[in-house]
């Protein structure tokens, strides 16, 4: 006997029939999409089949059922129980259903018949262990730039904050590393006398705060003789002044 209420069809402990609601859902079938007149987690009833099936054969299915912010896809396999040519529904038992999925559509079975809020993350958290379902969020649409700029502030942020540490610690191995210190250090090198070419008046042809020469330069005049510079090199002492013998 078969009693029908609402949204729940009983059935007799007999029958071993499992405890059928009505809930608005969809199932991709033979290439169509047809509604769900009933579901179970032991089968389910699809509305406005054209064609009849054998009772007995197998057939593929996905149930789509949507929710408030998503719509969750499960690929079933069941066995074609009867077929109603008038009504035009098709009746289907599952088979080969895993833990995972018997433990979801009693999660969710459960929750719509009490009048609760079937979230993601309690759908996550059933299905953990298998890989059988694919949620996906509901299309909304482009992200407006707004939203683009507020989802790439992160990135932008951690990528900037990463290049800098980066820097940082590539500068202080250049530092610490590849380059000596030294708090006291002296520069050492050859000292070069520069001798009269001849005996006279020394004129001098140097600006006053000459600190270097270039090599060839003339420092000054010897008797009309001149005296030039052996090198590229700072001077060091300048004893002789201008017009001295």
């Amino acid at each position: 006997m078969t009693e029908t209420v609402e949204q729940i069809v009983h059935e007799s402990e007999a029958q071993r029939q499992f405890v059928r609601v009505r809930l608005p859902a969809e199932v991709l079938f033979d290439g169509s999409t047809h509604n769900v007149r009933d579901l179970s987690s032991g089968g389910i009833g699809i509305m406005d089949v054209p064609k009849s099936y054998s009772a007995g054969s197998t057939v593929e299915l996905t149930l789509t059922l949507p929710f408030q912010d998503f719509s969750m896809d499960i690929d079933l396999r069941g066995h074609v129980q009867a077929y109603n040519a008038q009504t035009k529904v098709l009746g289907i038992r599952f088979t080969d259903l895993t833990k995972q999925q018997i433990s979801l559509l009693n999660h969710i079975l459960k929750s719509y018949i009490s009048g609760d809020i079937v979230a993601g993350p309690d759908l996550l958290n059933v299905v953990a262990r298998d890989n059988f379902v694919k949620i996906r969020k509901q299309n909304t649409g482009p992200a407006s730039a707004p939203d683009l700029i507020r989802q790439s502030l992160p990135l932008f942020f951690i990528t900037v904050l990463g290049t800098m540490a980066a820097l940082f610690v590539g500068s202080n191995i250049i530092e610490n590393v590849l380059m000596i210190k030294a708090n006291n250090a002296v520069v050492e090198a050859e000292s070069v006398s520069i001798v009269s070419p001849a005996d006279g008046r020394y004129e001098n042809n140097l600006p006053e705060d000459s600190v270097t020469v270039k090599v060839g330069e003339v420092l000054g005049m010897v008797d009309g003789k001149p005296v030039t510079s052996p090198c590229d090199c700072m001077i060091q002492i300048n004893e002789t002044k201008d017009g001295q013998m």
